[in-house]
């Protein structure tokens, strides 16, 4: 065989086996196509105050991500194949104490901007006092306000801390509605009797905790002025 037939040979025989090679393993020479993927973003507040809701999730069918400290979020989404795109995506956004959302969107290639409002859901205690009426007798005073309304609060507790002589009594005490000062807010209050020894009430610190119908709550600390 002359040196041209054979440099002919090992020619064909090279192209011969790189394709059977791409066959078995699949690689594409030409280079892979990337997928195709779109960005997401957009930003969560409070639909009552306006106010960014931080660390908020959103699930984007199986992909998830979370708002910043400021409300604000992004994601990268893949589109998918031809006959995926186009179609509504399940959405899911949540936050602790407020309402979830879920509806369905379609991601487009580009200008996917979503804000979303949240409600915020549990009753919120706004300050609490205590009202020392006499040595014997005090009062305990809770505004509570919720935005579902007065009549969605089920219940206010307190519990309040004394001690005697080492000895550290917790007695806890419902609190009724006193005043109502709008649709969305009231006082409620309790009159505490004497628990202390040597007559004297001497609460140290005391917690409140409210609950509405929804099971959705919120408690507070609260410390003795003097």
């Amino acid at each position: 065989m002359s040196i041209f037939r054979l440099i002919i040979f090992v020619l064909v025989m090279t192209v011969i086996l790189r394709c059977d090679i791409d066959k078995f393993t699949g690689y594409n020479y030409k280079g892979e196509t990337p997928i195709e993927t779109a960005i997401i973003a957009g930003n969560v507040k409070n639909i009552f105050t306006n106010t960014p809701v931080s660390f908020a999730t959103l699930k984007f069918g199986e992909y998830i991500t979370h708002a910043d400290g400021s409300g604000n979020y992004s994601l990268v989404y893949p589109l998918g194949t031809d006959d995926e795109r186009d179609k509504p995506i399940p959405l899911v956004v949540s936050r602790p104490n407020y309402f979830q959302i879920e509806t369905e969107i379609i991601v487009y290639p580009s200008q996917n901007v979503h804000n979303f409002a949240l409600v915020y859901a549990a009753p919120i205690i706004e300050s609490s006092q205590l009202d020392f009426i006499s040595s014997t007798m005090v009062v305990c005073y809770a505004t509570i306000l919720d935005y579902q309304g007065v009549d969605d609060i089920d219940s206010v507790e307190g519990v309040f801390r004394y001690e005697s002589e080492g000895v550290l009594t917790l007695v806890p005490v419902q609190l009724n509605e006193d005043v109502r000062l709008s649709e969305n807010r009231a006082q409620f209050k309790c009159n505490l009797d004497v628990v202390a020894s040597e007559g004297n009430l001497n609460p140290k610190s005391y917690k409140i905790t409210v609950i509405d119908k929804s099971g959705f709550s919120d408690s507070q600390d609260f410390i003795r002025p003097f």
